[in-house]
């Protein structure tokens, strides 16, 4: 069973400080969207849903004040896809969340490569302080950070946030439960968004 914080209902106050949670984080490719190993979802046509999404984002996101969707995508770096080409994807993808009563407050993207130094990419805190910039009343405390990489647990851990673990990429599983045994603090492990929302809403 979550922890969960319990809060006094009194409508009077700002939604923020009613709620349980404040906000939540979600990675993309692997947790929203399949994953194309090797490869990036570089165009509208690339982007398969996760089973069970977008509605198990539409009984998640009524739970939090705001959602954010923060991704690492290289393919940029890499010259595979242009920010253009970014945008038409995520254009796409919330054409079907709007149609599911969902709108994210922000969509946050890296497009560095890996070896560049000082970059944004996850586990650097960069994308998840520019919503905390756009957004000063974030409680990190209050709010969730859910992936299927072992960067995305360091940085909900590293922000103060609460980590879940989408079980299902094969090459991180490894390295994430290494990571767990030597003191790294996942809050939950679920199958996938639709088990997280049952979870959440059951509790």
């Amino acid at each position: 069973m979550p922890e969960m914080f319990k809060l006094p209902a009194q409508h009077q106050l700002p939604k923020y400080l009613t709620m349980a949670y404040s906000a939540l984080f979600l990675d993309r490719d692997g947790v929203i969207n399949t994953r194309i190993p090797g490869g990036y979802v570089s165009k509208a046509a690339d982007f398969k849903w996760m089973p069970g999404n977008p509605e198990a984002i539409a009984q998640l996101y009524p739970l939090f004040e705001y959602f954010f969707i923060v991704t690492n995508q290289q393919g940029i770096g890499k010259g595979l896809m242009t920010m253009k080409d970014l945008e038409a994807v995520h254009d796409h993808m919330c054409t079907a969340l709007k149609a599911s009563g969902v709108m994210p407050d922000g969509i946050y993207t890296c497009p560095d490569l890996k070896t560049a130094p000082d970059n944004c990419r996850k586990p650097a805190p960069s994308m998840g302080l520019r919503a905390k910039a756009a957004f000063p009343d974030i409680d990190f405390n209050r709010s969730v950070m859910v992936g299927d990489s072992l960067s995305d647990l360091q940085f909900g851990y590293g922000l103060g946030m609460r980590t879940v673990w989408i079980a299902g990429k094969p090459e991180d599983e490894t390295l994430i439960q290494k990571a767990i045994d030597n003191g790294l603090p996942v809050w939950q492990k679920a199958d996938s968004l639709s088990a997280l929302a049952q979870l959440l809403r059951n509790n």
